[in-house]
């Protein structure tokens, strides 16, 4: 039995594992490295030396990811399979990682949600920024709410108003829609874009 490694040809990142010139896998080198290499003689023994290689290599990255930043459950899952592992090998590793704490999904969006809201981001944003991750839990909108009431949101609007609109006459009709529409890009809800201003004598 012959095995070879051939790199594809429209990426540089994949890898063919050839046997006797038949494609066999492919591999991804961010996991495998540039020159992986195999010792088995027979197809049963390489499939062992491969599975055992893949789930070294595989948690290897995952751990080394961990150490780096913080990440959420699917965003790993999604990097791992970005990477070519297999989604049972993906699933073994986010599970085996929860269990010692390494990979925590609510501390996760608990950390999101700080950064952003230090940010002067309003919950949309937030929703957005971790969906545009990989993020998808069904729930994720009303944990974020729960988190970000209204009352918060009229704080930092009304914030954002002294420190960076000060300038802005806001009985204006033209500069009043500037502001609004710069609270709303940053993902503030409506309502308390509205309770803001009605704070300050203004009506929307």
């Amino acid at each position: 039995m012959k095995i070879t490694i051939h790199p594809e040809e429209n990426t540089r990142d994949i890898l063919t594992i050839m046997i006797d010139e038949e494609p066999w896998r492919r591999v991804h080198r961010g996991i495998f490295g540039r020159f992986p290499k195999f010792t088995s003689t027979t197809t049963s023994d390489l499939e062992e030396e491969f599975s055992r290689k893949e789930r070294r290599l595989a948690k290897g990255f995952t751990i080394k990811r961990l150490m780096v930043k913080n990440y959420h459950s699917q965003e790993l899952s999604n990097l791992l399979k970005e990477r070519l592992i297999n989604q049972t090998l993906i699933n073994e590793i986010i599970a085996e990682y929860e269990e010692f704490g390494y990979i925590d999904d609510q501390d996760w969006i608990d950390g999101m949600l700080r950064r952003e809201m230090s940010h002067q981001a309003g919950p949309k944003q937030v929703i957005w920024k971790i969906r545009n991750k990989g993020v998808k839990e069904d729930d994720l909108e009303e944990k974020i709410r729960e988190q970000y009431p209204l009352e918060t949101q009229v704080e930092q609007i009304t914030t954002l108003i002294a420190k960076k609109y000060h300038k802005k006459n806001l009985e204006d009709y033209k500069d009043r829609q500037k502001v609004i529409a710069a609270m709303a890009r940053r993902g503030f809800d409506f309502e308390a874009i509205q309770q803001a201003l009605s704070a300050q004598g203004i009506d929307v």
